[in-house]
């Protein structure tokens, strides 16, 4: 039977893979032209992967979706468009001394990043965090993100234009954030706005990544790590935010009961040790540089881009 494209750009979405089934779904529907401006910026960077999926035209552009596609996700009292997290607003403020601590310049002007520079948040979600980033560190550039090839946990379906919008809105007013691009993690090419131009050295100075890891098919994770480790620049660093595990120690029971609820969901996604974490990473030449411990077990793992390939 025949079935919109917008009912296959659904079914991929639920299904959670970025297959080749869900790439043309969302060739098809930016084909039929059914998707709204930042649909169709997503619809290309899934097509073409290595395309920039910059989302372009005013925010008036994108379409508010209605109350049956919201339901499910709390929204900010002053500004219907935001969604807010509970843990968000527990965990920004932890995050942000991480990223103060390592990112910024010290008395001795020793950071790798020299204080300024263009960060990527990968998968910003609601845009809390971004917002509370961006305006503490009006030094550096932010490019948020977003990519819908797998649900969460808590609502299987998720709108990428919905999502977006919330980011937009959190972020409005704060000159020193762009506009979300579409980025699925585990491509082999990334959105040509973080790409190197052919002679030219990569250019991110860091890469935020807040849960994911635990939350994603483990290519999504490798793919994460491929990324950074071609596009960061020498000595620039990734932040991996979330509850990992570590070989030979006891989960705290809160991890266990979430790694049980994780791996019954979908059996691809747990909390990554971070033995192996760090493994991959050495791979595509990030060397763990610090773990930072943050409340209610998370922890914050730190790489840094090696300045030469394959050098400890």
């Amino acid at each position: 039977a025949w079935r919109s494209p917008r009912a296959r750009g659904a079914r991929w979405r639920r299904r959670g893979t970025t297959s080749a089934e869900g790439i043309r779904a969302a060739r098809q529907c930016h084909r039929h032209g059914r998707c709204t401006a930042l649909g169709a910026a997503v619809g290309d960077a899934a097509a073409t992967a290595g395309r920039g999926g910059q989302v372009r035209g005013g925010r008036g552009a994108m379409a508010v979706p209605g109350d049956d596609e919201r339901r499910g996700f709390p929204r900010d009292e002053e500004d219907s468009r935001r969604r807010v997290s509970p843990s968000n607003a527990r965990n920004k403020g932890s995050i942000l001394e991480v990223l103060r601590k390592h990112l910024l310049a010290d008395a001795a002007g020793t950071s790798a990043c020299g204080g300024s520079g263009f960060i990527l948040e990968i998968a910003s979600g609601t845009g809390e965090h971004l917002a509370h980033f961006a305006a503490a560190l009006p030094e550096f550039r932010f490019q948020p993100s977003e990519w819908n090839g797998h649900a969460s946990v808590e609502h299987q379906a998720q709108d990428i234009e919905d999502i977006c919008q919330s980011i937009l809105a959190w972020t409005e007013g704060l000159p020193n954030v762009l506009r979300p691009i579409a980025l699925d993690a585990s491509a082999p090419r990334w959105p040509d706005v973080l790409e190197p131009v052919a002679g030219q050295p990569p250019h991110l100075s860091a890469i935020l990544a807040s849960n994911i890891a635990h939350i994603a098919p483990p290519e999504v994770v490798r793919g994460l790590l491929e990324g950074a480790g071609r596009l960061l620049r020498p000595g620039g660093l990734l932040f991996l935010y979330g509850p990992f595990s570590e070989s030979g120690q006891a989960l705290a029971e809160g991890n266990a009961t979430f790694d049980a609820k994780l791996k019954a969901t979908d059996e691809t996604w747990g909390l990554r040790e971070v033995g192996e974490v760090v493994e991959m990473a050495g791979r595509v030449d990030l060397r763990l540089v610090c773990v930072e411990d943050m409340p209610s077990n998370n922890k914050t793992l730190i790489f840094a881009k090696r300045a030469h390939p394959h050098s400890e």
